[in-house]
Formats: structure tokens, C-alpha cells, sequence
């Protein structure tokens, strides 16, 4: 039996679109990082800056850490300076 390779690639990604939606609506699969796996919301602790993910802003953690915006800034500029990204 001969599978027309269009509709052959059209199940495929039927198939891989909808078991990953599939999981997003059960709350099993975050691509977020907002929450745990367990659907626990993530919230940063000033005592422990290894929460500091991605997904925030500059101000979220301006005010969990009590730093100001500005020396966040001046040290990222710092950071840049001395390390130039390598592409």
C-alpha cells in the first residue's frame, strides 16, 4: 500500500502538534517555566538567586532582589564588555 508522502507529512504533523497540545491542556507539558512540574507556581526568593529564570523582566527582579534597575544594567554592560558574545 502507497501512502501519498503529502499526506503522509500532514498525519505526522497532526499527530506531533496534537499530542503536544494534548499535554498543554492536561497541565502535564509548561514550556513557560512559570511553574513546576507538579503545577506549582515558581516564585522568586530573595534569599536564593538561582531563581531568577529567563521569562523575567529586569523590574521582577529589580524588585525581589531590591536592586536597582540601573546597576542591573551597569553590570550586565560590565559582563558584555568583558565577555563579548561569540557567535
Amino acid at each position: 500500500m502507497k501512502v501519498n508522502p503529502f499526506i503522509f507529512g500532514v498525519i505526522v504533523l497532526v499527530v506531533f502538534l496534537g499530542v503536544i497540545y494534548g499535554f498543554q491542556q492536561a497541565g502535564v507539558w509548561s514550556t513557560s517555566g512559570k511553574v513546576t512540574g507538579s503545577g506549582e507556581r515558581i516564585e522568586p526568593s530573595s534569599a536564593d538567586v538561582s531563581t531568577i529564570k529567563g521569562w523575567m523582566t529586569l523590574e521582577q527582579v529589580s524588585t525581589t532582589f531590591g536592586v536597582p534597575v540601573s546597576e542591573i544594567l551597569t553590570n550586565l554592560i560590565c559582563l558584555l564588555k568583558l565577555r563579548p558574545p561569540q557567535l
